[in-house]
């Protein structure tokens, strides 16, 4: 195949050789048995990873495996194969460096450890949203990103990961991602004769907490809040009129 050709043309020279089987299997793969039989005692040699997925190639196309791995703050499961990954801090610490930067080594210190470790595709966050293509439309996209990033002409191969380079990038995220708190005009620590809430900012409220209705300038609203026996392992628990808002 002609690799001038734009990854958009090459993918459609490819899916006009293919079956409908090999363009179901492209998409569905083998299930949980294909990406995780090899593991089993006494199981047969596989090519499969057993990571985050696995889809056989198809030889007779040239087409290449895709082996799939959780890597949204370093790569998982190394450790199968007795080899390093970087545990990375957390994307919401990279994203409070406001270093753009060092989000791209980040990310490129993930890439090369994913293609090291014999990986073709990191899964990342997602939403559930339901779309309606046509097959072909479907594996297009499939196959023109594989060309798109080599993965035809420049096949992953397995090798040893560098841990170093990715502790001493890991470290910079964790340094400048972390964020402390001022404090403006000696407000801490805060005087309990002059504070009656506090408002407490996350996405999570620990065991204890209770809704209760509190009057705004909007109305009454409900909320989580933490008083005075809301519940086990609350320490220091808050004494009326003092509440503490989620």
């Amino acid at each position: 195949m002609d690799k001038n050709l734009s990854p958009d043309q090459r993918a459609d020279l490819v899916i006009a050789q293919m079956t409908l089987d090999e363009k179901v299997a492209l998409l569905h793969g083998g299930g949980w048995a294909e990406l995780f039989g090899a593991f089993a005692p006494g199981a047969p040699a596989a090519k499969s990873l057993g990571n985050a997925g696995y889809i056989p190639g198809i030889p007779r196309l040239g087409i290449p495996d895709l082996q799939m791995a959780d890597a949204a703050v370093g790569v998982t499961h190394g450790s199968a194969f007795g080899r390093y990954s970087t545990a990375l801090p957390s994307g919401t610490a990279e994203a409070s460096t406001w270093d753009l930067g060092l989000a791209r080594e980040y990310g490129a210190l993930i890439g090369r450890e994913l293609r090291d470790q014999g990986y073709t595709m990191s899964l990342g966050g997602g939403i559930n949203l339901t779309r309606e293509s046509r097959l072909n439309d479907m594996v297009h996209r499939v196959l023109r990103s594989e060309f798109a990033v080599g993965l035809f002409d420049h096949p992953s191969d397995r090798n040893s990961v560098d841990p170093l380079p990715g502790f001493e990038v890991a470290q910079r995220v964790a340094e400048q991602g972390t964020v402390l708190l001022k404090n403006a005009n000696g407000q801490l620590p805060l005087d309990a004769s002059r504070i009656r809430s506090i408002a407490v900012a996350g996405s999570l409220c620990e065991n204890g907490c209770k809704m209760v209705r509190r009057a705004g300038p909007e109305g009454n609203d409900e909320r989580p809040s933490c008083e005075e026996g809301g519940g086990e392992g609350r320490s220091g628990g808050f004494t009326p009129p003092h509440s503490a808002l989620f």
